[in-house]
């Protein structure tokens, strides 16, 4: 099992433009296989800042997810979107 944590930090101004292409990619995500959790999140006291969480069955369906159609669609408008972009892979440890 892989843990991603993915936070975004949309540029000024371009807050609901990213709000709206990050919620596209939920339904196509779920329906990946090997995905067992994919909800996104946004900060509440800076509504500029997007948390994704994440959960896989494996390094192997994380990676097949990273070259979807809809994630690389998705990477085309993130250079425009987004000042900052950390994506943290984790084990769960209990």
């Amino acid at each position: 099992m892989l843990t991603i944590i993915a936070k975004m930090i949309a540029k000024k101004g371009k807050e609901n433009e990213t709000y709206q292409a990050l919620t596209k990619l939920i339904q196509p995500t779920r329906a990946e296989k090997g995905n067992r959790a994919y909800d996104l999140h946004q900060q509440m006291d800076d509504t500029r800042v997007f948390f994704f969480y994440e959960v896989w069955e494996s390094e192997a369906n994380f990676q097949a997810h990273t070259q979807s159609k809809h994630i690389l669609a998705y990477r085309e408008k993130m250079n425009d979107l987004l000042d900052e972009r950390e994506v943290y892979p984790l084990k769960k440890v209990d």
